[in-house]
Parts: C-alpha cells; sequence; structure tokens
C-alpha cells in the first residue's frame, strides 16, 4: 500500500489541487453573472415545480432552446436546489463535481493516447488553468460539454469496434446536447470520415459512421423536445454560430485586433504550436482522431475570432490541445528542460488562479438585491438582469426579461411587449454610467451600475 501511494503521489497532488480550486468560495468566486444567472432560472423553475422553462414577461417558454446547454447542465443544478435550497453555492455543487470528473477523465484520455508522464503533466496544465476553475465552477455549459466529448473521445481511441463507436457517438452527442458550442465537432467527424474513405481505410470509415449517426440522433432528439414549443432554432444557430446575425466575420481581426497581442492570446498561440508538434508526433498511433481533434482545434479557433473576442469561446478548442502539449515540448527539448518549461507555465497559471485572477469578486449583485428587497418589493417592474432575478423570491410585481431576445430576429418574439414603450413597465437594469447619462431623470440608481428606470413620456 504505501509503495503504491508513493507511485500515485503526483495523481493525489493533481485530485488535492482541484479539490481546492473547485470547491474554494464555491457560492462567492467568480461571482455569478448574466449566462449562469439565466441557466439558473430555468433550473430554480424544474426545482420549483414550474417545468423545464423560462419566464418571458407574463408568459413561460418550455425548453427555451436560446439557453444553448441542455437538460445535463439543468437537471443536476434544479436536483441540487431541491435538495439543498436555492443558493449560488447550492446550484453550483454539480459543477464542482462535473470539474472533478472531467479531470478524471482528461487524465484516462491523455493517458491513452501518450503515456502517463504525459497524462500527469497535461492535467497539472488543466487543473491549474483559471479559465477551465472559472467557467467550470459557475452553472455554464462548457466544462459539462468538454467531460462528454473528451469520455466521447476516450472510447474512439481506445479501439473502433462497434461498441467503442456506439457509446463514443451517444458521449459526443450529449456534449453537444450539454452546450450548443460543441457542434463543431460535427464537421470534425465529417472531416476524419472523409479521409478515412480517401485512404481506403474501411474499418474507420465505418466506425466512425457509427459515431456520426449516433452523435447526429442524440443531437436531433433534444432538438425535437425543443421544438415542440417554439421554433426558430435554424435562426438561431446561425446566430450563435456566425455572431451577430451571421454579419461578424472574423469579427476580432476586424473590430478588436489588439485582443491577438493580450498575454493570454500569445500563451494560447505558444501551447498551440507545440499542441501541432504533439499531436504530428502522435499521428499514426491515434487514427481517426488526430483529424477529428486537428479539426475540432482549428474550428474552435476559428469561432473564436468571430465573436466578440472573449476567451470562454477559445475554451473548447484550449482544452482539446492540451493533452498533446506536454507532448510537443518533449519533441523538440530534452526532458529536463522540457520538465522546466511545464513547471513554468503550471507555476505561473496557479498563481493566476490563486490569486483570484481571471475572474471578478465585485458584490454588485447582493448590493443591488439588498435594494430591491428593501425598496421595491410593491414595486411593478421588469428585470433585466438573470444574475439578480435567479436569487430574487417569487413576487407578482417582477417579471423578467432577457435582453438575448431583444437581439432576435424572430417574428414570433416580435409580436411580444420587449421594449419598454410597448410594455410600458418600469425596467430594471445594469447599465454602464456612460449609458446612464443619456437616460436623464428617468433613471433611478438602485445600486452602482443597476438602476431602475421608469418608462418614457411616450408610455404615459
Amino acid at each position: 500500500m504505501k509503495e503504491k501511494l508513493q507511485r500515485c503521489w503526483p495523481e493525489i497532488c493533481l485530485a488535492v489541487g482541484i479539490l481546492f480550486f473547485a470547491f474554494r468560495e464555491l457560492g462567492t468566486f467568480p461571482t455569478i453573472w448574466e449566462d449562469e444567472g439565466l441557466f439558473s432560472i430555468v433550473a430554480r423553475s424544474v426545482a420549483e415545480g414550474n417545468g423545464y422553462a423560462l419566464p418571458i414577461l407574463h408568459e413561460s417558454w418550455p425548453f427555451p432552446y436560446i439557453l444553448a446547454v441542455g437538460p445535463t447542465v439543468i437537471l443536476p443544478v434544479a436536483l441540487s436546489i431541491a435538495l439543498f435550497g436555492w443558493s449560488v453555492a447550492a446550484a453550483r455543487i454539480p459543477m464542482a463535481i462535473y470539474l472533478l470528473l472531467t479531470t478524471i477523465v482528461f487524465y484516462r484520455f491523455t493517458e491513452r493516447v501518450s503515456d502517463k508522464w504525459n497524462a500527469r503533466w497535461a492535467t497539472l496544465l488543466l487543473v491549474t488553468f483559471s479559465a477551465f476553475v472559472n467557467t467550470g465552477k459557475p452553472v455554464l455549459g462548457e466544462i459539462p460539454g468538454f467531460f462528454f466529448l473528451a469520455l466521447g473521445l476516450f472510447f474512439l481511441a481506445k479501439n473502433s469496434s462497434g461498441k467503442n463507436s456506439i457509446i463514443g457517438g451517444l458521449l459526443i452527442g450529449l456534449s453537444v446536447v450539454t452546450k450548443l458550442t460543441y457542434g463543431i465537432i460535427f464537421p470534425a467527424l465529417v472531416v476524419a470520415w472523409i479521409v478515412a474513405a480517401f485512404q481506403k481505410k474501411w474499418k474507420e470509415v465505418k466506425s466512425l459512421t457509427v459515431t456520426g449517426v449516433m452523435s447526429g440522433l442524440v443531437f436531433l432528439a433534444w432538438r425535437v423536445v425543443e421544438s415542440t414549443s417554439r421554433g426558430g432554432f435554424l435562426a438561431e444557430l446561425e446566430q450563435y454560430a456566425f455572431a451577430e446575425g451571421g454579419t461578424s466575420f472574423f469579427n476580432v481581426l476586424r473590430e478588436y485586433p489588439e485582443q491577438i497581442v493580450r498575454f493570454q492570446y500569445a500563451y494560447f498561440s505558444v501551447l498551440f504550436i507545440l499542441f501541432c508538434i504533439g499531436l504530428w508526433s502522435k499521428r499514426r498511433a491515434l487514427g481517426p482522431v488526430f483529424w477529428i481533434v486537428a479539426t475540432f482545434v482549428i474550428l474552435g479557433i476559428l469561432y473564436f475570432l468571430n465573436g466578440p473576442g472573449w476567451y470562454r469561446h477559445l475554451l473548447p478548442a484550449h482544452l482539446v490541445l492540451l493533452p498533446f502539449v506536454p507532448l510537443g515540448l518533449r519533441v523538440i527539448l530534452t526532458k529536463k528542460f522540457a520538465v522546466g518549461m511545464l513547471l513554468f507555465f503550471a507555476a505561473a497559471q496557479g498563481w493566476w488562479q490563486f490569486t483570484h485572477r481571471g475572474a471578478t469578486r465585485i458584490t454588485e449583485v447582493d448590493g443591488a438585491i439588498e435594494v430591491l428587497m428593501a425598496e421595491y418589493q410593491e414595486t411593478d417592474m421588469v428585470i433585466f438582469s438573470p444574475e439578480v432575478f435567479s436569487q430574487l423570491p417569487r413576487n407578482p410585481h417582477w417579471i423578467f426579461l432577457t435582453r438575448e431576445l431583444l437581439n432576435r430576429n424572430d417574428p414570433q418574439f416580435r409580436a411580444l411587449p420587449l421594449t419598454q414603450d410597448r410594455h410600458c413597465l418600469p425596467e430594471f437594469r445594469k447599465i454602464s454610467y456612460i449609458d446612464q447619462e443619456a437616460l436623464g431623470d428617468r433613471i433611478h440608481p438602485v445600486h452602482k451600475r443597476y438602476v431602475f428606470i421608469t418608462p418614457p413620456v411616450s408610455c404615459l
């Protein structure tokens, strides 16, 4: 037993590290923000017996596709809320568990495609990575989606048997259901299929066909459920895939080129080069997984470049390339220098995460909730801040509207009184101080950037 513990001490240290980062200040860091609030509203609705639905003004939208996350995110959170009552920490318990499970699956996948040395170092880069932890703890879909994707790739890398192809396909389909961003795995599977067919590797073609069909069926099954309440998913998919209604092609390069020179993206560029070297060194052993991983990372980078420049959009590509980074270093450097570089990367990442960088601890939300509870409980209003509404008690005077709907061109949404000049109710929002000045005396400060906005004169 003692000898076994001595052999496994790196894994024990990794387990302690992810346990610490996953549960440290679970309910307070990072602070709750819009998407987490939106998903928590639906999870809380399930927990309170009101169904899998999003409240929109006086309506309820069952199975809303606008979330771009699925039941693998919402239902575990709902169960936790039902068991422990509502709190940010209770909602995040399943997410912390996803972090732990993802770390285990990541380690096993990396060990399968390389060796234990590489698995240990790649997992160290994972658990010290602030974007992994800070995106994984909140109620979001990126890390749960990556959990299912990595588990699916683990089965595909095992061998090309029919059983593994079926299981891998089911898991890959669940990753897309969990977070729509992972839909880029479908064209990655197509590329791998084309390469296998061109090389006349018919066993791989058969395996990839089974995987693709199974993953597609899982995704389509959930789409059928979502479409029972409201159509319009294709328009949503266009906006989600191409950003800003499909008009922002290479938006980051055109609008925010300064983003690319920030140190986070410079660091990613270094990792990407090492990934290319490491992945190429394993090309013969990986089989179709080589083309799946390579295409997924490239498409993930393109998806990021097409958006507003948030690192969260680059995260799936970053996570998928990590298993091959230590391999790349070991190819171009001696083992001693490779270890030194990996220690430097991990130490810098760990310090960044340990000192609460990469996310905010601002308590604006708590202050706004206190003022609403003390002064506005009898005031009719439309609340536009999901991070606030998700934590408020149910009140017939308070109704919810997500600003996401204001960006949609769907005629079903245009029929609703989404704007203030149509519903003519006071609004509660978070607005920058500059934008507050433009609204003049209609603005009534609540707490910092959170304000109460009276209707325009036209409503009178």
